[in-house]
């Protein structure tokens, strides 16, 4: 007869616990994807939900010379653009701006028009130079 031995399977090392560099990497690459996915969720909300431009922004600022350049009044400077209040669908706005013969402090207002923001100017103080 013959005899068969078995012997028992030859214990695996035990697996070494991940090191202080290895768990810090591990959470800086989470963090990092959390940040970088919550970036691309306001991009895409962004996107399809359209927002009103500030007083100050370079948009504002173009439409603003644009209406000025369309009645053939050539802006020599369009200067402080602050915020004077606001409501959920309406910023109003107020500028100060000069010609080559007068100066004037403007009022305007931003309003939402379905995807595209509209400048209404409401109100304008001039004086001459």
């Amino acid at each position: 007869m013959s005899e068969t031995i078995k012997t028992a399977p030859a214990a695996e090392p035990a697996a070494q616990a991940p090191t202080f560099m290895q768990k810090l990497s591990r959470w800086v690459t989470i963090a990092a994807g959390l940040v970088l996915g919550l970036v691309g969720l306001l991009k895409v909300y962004n996107a399809f939900v359209p927002q009103l431009p500030s007083c100050d922004d370079s948009k504002t600022a173009d439409v603003i010379r644009g209406i000025f350049k369309q009645k053939d009044i050539a802006l020599t400077k369009l200067a402080d653009l602050k915020l004077a209040n606001e409501s959920d669908a309406e910023r109003n706005c107020t500028a100060h701006i000069e010609t080559a013969s007068e100066t004037a402090t403007i009022s305007y207002s931003l309003t939402l028009q379905g995807k595209e923001f509209q400048v209404r100017i409401t109100k304008v103080d001039a004086k001459p130079l």
